[in-house]
């Protein structure tokens, strides 16, 4: 299931929609629209920081097979995660 969900969100770009962030060690801070703190983890932090206008999930997958030692499916199940958790949280929008 997760497969399929990746394949439809890997060529999306994400709008990244809060108003604050503060960077605490491995943790960033985040302030949302509706002014609700939350802490994401080094991995969110990672997906968060290198969103940018022309920057896919696919390529945000692509430099985190470079750094971390992770399995292929197993990023992509992550991150299909991490983006339905910032959605959730209304923190960013795909496009």
């Amino acid at each position: 299931m997760k497969k399929m969900i990746y394949s439809w969100l890997k060529q999306k770009t994400i709008d990244f929609t809060a108003v604050k962030t503060r960077k605490n060690g491995e943790m960033l801070i985040v302030c949302s629209n509706e002014l609700e703190i939350y802490f994401l983890n080094s991995v969110a932090r990672f997906v968060v920081e290198h969103m940018s206008a022309n920057t896919t999930i696919e390529d945000i997958k692509n430099e985190m097979l470079k750094i971390y030692d992770v399995d292929e499916t197993t990023l992509e199940n992550d991150l299909v995660d991490i983006i339905r958790d910032l959605q959730w949280k209304r923190l960013i929008t795909l496009r």
